[in-house]
């Protein structure tokens, strides 16, 4: 008797060379890729500082450097290389748009909501919906989480810092390219000292550039766990996915911690919630958007000055602590 042959592999190369925080939203594309076609294999062309957090994501089979000083026609030599049968354009930037267009393969190409449009659909639907046709063109059923962290990643973590069981992460930075995304630090300080209060462990999560502000909410909070700047970007996946609730403003570890599972309390006035933020926690959100005049700005535009926007100053630290409160009566891993 015959043996029936095997379905060929087929090959989608993901083309999203972006900031973190919109690579993890896109980490939804190969999970939804999978699911429809499990002999896909998906190969990730992104920048070599974001692998090891994609990683983590069952989906992704293999991944190509992203190299902005390559000339146009060696990135396209690295497309014929791989041969894929399909392109998902996720950067939608002009150049990923010509190597997709002169590769000559079927391309899927990501279009960014303009700011003005109306309903607002989240960035993280967005994505899924660029790739809407190859699921018959209907919509796209995947949720996070997306990455999956090995859990002895987890205990060494909780080891080497002394984490605590039903710990909060505060994200108390937002880099420095849009500081006025970010909530007063002197607020993160009065924020960390309540929860510490109510008897649980605070720690701070973030990157190089949210150092300067987390060593001013540790001089105000000096008993919080301070790991700005301390974490790989695994790691910091690590750190929030063994936290029971993640606050932060709109930056990229808020969008790590949905993608690993956990609760998020988001603050944003200069960008929508329902556009940028964490999935699935929109209506957990403050929102001082109605305050706001610059959402289209790389700063305050009330203000004129770096540091957190006028906006932000708006959003009540009482009001955020009894938001954990409340979720932590109601179904977010028993926090209070």
């Amino acid at each position: 008797m015959t043996e029936p042959k095997s379905e060929r592999l087929k090959t989608t190369l993901v083309l999203h060379a972006g900031a973190i925080g919109d690579v993890v939203l896109g980490t939804l594309v190969p999970m939804a890729l999978k699911r429809a076609q499990p002999n896909n294999r998906i190969i990730y062309w992104t920048h070599e500082s974001l692998i090891e957090l994609l990683k983590l994501c069952p989906s992704i089979d293999d991944f190509v450097l992203w190299e902005k000083r390559k000339s146009l026609w060696q990135q396209l030599k690295l497309v014929r290389a791989i041969r894929p049968e399909t392109i998902v354009d996720l950067s939608g930037s002009l150049r990923s748009r010509i190597i997709c267009w002169l590769s000559g393969v079927r391309t899927y190409t990501y279009k960014k909501q303009g700011a003005d449009v109306r309903p607002i659909l989240h960035a993280a639907a967005n994505f899924l919906q660029t790739i809407s046709p190859l699921a018959g063109g209907g919509s796209v059923n995947v949720n996070f989480p997306s990455l999956r962290v090995e859990s002895a990643m987890c205990e060494r973590l909780n080891k080497d810092f002394g984490l605590a069981e039903n710990r909060i992460a505060l994200v108390p930075g937002v880099g420095k390219l849009r500081s006025h995304r970010g909530w007063p630090a002197s607020s993160w300080s009065e924020l960390a000292n309540k929860l510490q209060a109510a008897g649980r462990q605070v720690i701070l999560v973030g990157g190089a550039d949210d150092v300067e502000t987390a060593g001013i909410v540790c001089r105000e909070a000096p008993d919080v766990v301070n790991l700005c700047g301390k974490l790989s970007l695994a790691q910091t996946a690590a750190a929030l996915s063994t936290s029971v609730l993640v606050v932060s403003g709109d930056t990229g570890p808020s969008h790590i911690a949905v993608a690993v599972g956990t609760p998020v309390v988001g603050l944003l006035g200069p960008t929508y919630p329902e556009r940028s933020g964490p999935f699935g926690y929109v209506d957990d959100c403050f929102n001082a958007g109605l305050q706001c005049r610059c959402h289209a700005l790389k700063m305050c535009g009330v203000t004129q000055q770096s540091g957190p926007g006028q906006c932000m100053t708006t959003i009540s630290v009482d009001a955020v602590f009894e938001k954990v409160k409340l979720l932590g009566r109601f179904g977010c891993r028993s926090l209070f």
